[in-house]
């Protein structure tokens, strides 16, 4: 069971989970094809590449990226763990920040800034804007919801 199932609240329910995106994996596979051709370096490459694979892949299935109905959520590590966690109803602005070689990947990261400054930082994070748009529409319920209790 993950950690934002186990911390859901009673009737809050998960919108939208998102990941880390495959790119990650992109640096240790460059480092094993520049140099498989150079026998004597890659002895120590190799085990180096294998090893920083691990680590992203460990990175990717231990990192989880939510929204709820009343929360963003951002978890990331196995032993050293870190959750980053804002109420909904404090979000103020999401921001998705790309370059053109991640625009092109469909990767990005997006900031979600709360009132006081406080903010939530998914890095590489695959379809970003589907990301921001999950928040957007649970922000913009909210709102729905407070007005119509207010006409009422």
């Amino acid at each position: 069971m993950s950690y934002v199932q186990k911390t859901l609240g009673k009737n809050e329910d998960i919108f939208y989970t998102g990941r880390l995106h495959w790119s990650i994996f992109v640096p240790p596979a460059i480092m094993l094809l520049l140099t498989i051709p150079f026998s004597d370096f890659a002895i120590v490459t190799i085990p180096l590449s294998v090893l920083m694979f691990a680590y992203f892949y460990l990175l990717r299935i231990t990192t989880e990226m939510a929204v709820t109905d009343r929360r963003v959520i951002h978890k990331k590590g196995i032993i050293f763990i870190r959750v980053n966690e804002m109420s909904i109803q404090k979000v103020e602005t999401c921001r998705v920040m790309q370059t053109i070689f991640e625009r092109m990947m469909g990767v990005g990261t997006v900031k979600v800034t709360g009132t006081g400054g406080e903010f939530v930082l998914y890095k590489l994070i695959d379809d970003p804007f589907e990301f921001r748009n999950h928040i957007a529409n649970v922000c913009f319920k909210e709102d729905d919801d407070e007005h119509v209790e207010n006409n009422n």
